[in-house]
């Protein structure tokens, strides 16, 4: 019997060796599914946390581009009026925007030849947002004036080139009366997107080109209001 029992010691030890080895793999194989789950999981969590940073940036950028001039706005609600004798016209203009004139004779860039005069107005180059930060818009309205010597239409066929000489979208949308003209309104969209309404009209003298830079892109309805009164008060003293 004791022979018997001690061939039956070393299987028994066996058993429980393959036993014990078993379940030490199964342990490891368990931990490393749960570690691999967990690695699985919070590399999702950072994908969906670095999308809904990277939407909320693009949020929070095109909520700034559009706030610019609202924001310039807000803080003085008191409107200018600037008027050029020379060229016999006035228009008011929200008393924080900054105005810039030119007068010229060989202007050689778009919107053509011809130009005699061109004023901007818009938000100062360094204005603060709500949120403090700091935006650098382009001026936000411009008017051309330009000798009419070859005819509003031919005018506005330059009007549609870049410097490059590449066309933008070009979109009439309609006429509306601006001071005692009857204004042709397109809409222009260049290679970016950004869509500006301008404005057409002549005299016997001089044609009118007034761009509203942005004007079709703009995401706050203040901001288009307020370029809209800049236009609407546009008025000649002749």
């Amino acid at each position: 019997m004791s022979q018997i029992d001690n061939k039956k010691i070393p299987t028994i030890l066996g058993t429980i060796v393959i036993v014990i080895i078993a379940i030490t793999v199964g342990v490891f194989v368990w931990k490393y599914e749960v570690i691999k789950d967990q690695d699985n999981t919070q590399v999702q969590n950072v994908g969906v946390q670095e999308n809904t940073s990277v939407n909320q940036q693009n949020q929070s950028s095109n909520d700034n581009q559009s706030s610019c001039l609202s924001d310039s706005n807000q803080k003085d609600s008191e409107w200018n009026t600037f008027k050029n004798d020379q060229f016999k016209f006035e228009i008011q203009y929200p008393s924080s925007f900054i105005y810039n004139e030119q007068l010229t004779s060989t202007w050689t860039h778009p919107p053509g030849e011809g130009v005699q005069y061109v004023i901007n107005l818009g938000v100062p180059q360094k204005t603060t947002r709500k949120d403090g930060s700091n935006c650098t818009p382009s001026n936000n309205f411009l008017m051309y004036i330009a000798n009419n010597e070859n005819g509003l239409s031919n005018y506005i066929k330059n009007a549609k080139l870049t410097s490059g000489d590449v066309e933008n979208s070009f979109e009439p949308v309609g006429t509306e009366k601006i001071a005692s003209y009857a204004a042709n309104i397109v809409k222009t969209c260049n290679m970016g997107g950004n869509c500006t309404k301008d404005v057409f009209f002549a005299d016997d003298k001089y044609i009118y080109y007034i761009q509203l830079n942005q004007y079709f892109t703009l995401k706050n309805v203040s901001d288009k209001k307020i370029l809209d009164r800049i236009l609407s008060s546009l008025k000649f003293i002749k």
